[in-house]
């Protein structure tokens, strides 16, 4: 999905099993193609979130943003199950 938008990750950060947080680069004239492959997923996707994507892909057309100018964002994933959080151990250690 982003990778298909010419989007570059930077970083992620997961939370146990319970979510996932992902800092992404992305060419400003890709923000319409990441809004129509969210949409095309099958997740389930906030409202506010697709319609805040569309603002600002219209604001970036409004603004004439070059093609070369790369944007960032984050993508937050939360994994809905009913298995208990995920935890693991973490040996002693001295300084």
């Amino acid at each position: 999905m982003l990778s298909g938008c010419g989007a570059i990750i930077i970083d992620f950060r997961m939370y146990s099993n319970m979510s996932i947080c992902i800092l992404f680069e992305l060419p400003a004239n890709s923000i319409k193609t990441l809004q129509k492959s969210l949409s095309e997923t099958g997740l389930v996707l906030f409202e506010e979130s697709i319609e805040t994507l569309a603002e600002c892909a219209s604001k970036l057309e409004e603004l004439a943003v070059p093609r070369d100018v790369d944007i960032y964002g984050t993508l937050q994933i939360t994994f809905l199950h009913n298995e208990p959080d995920l935890r693991r151990e973490i040996p002693p250690f001295e300084l």
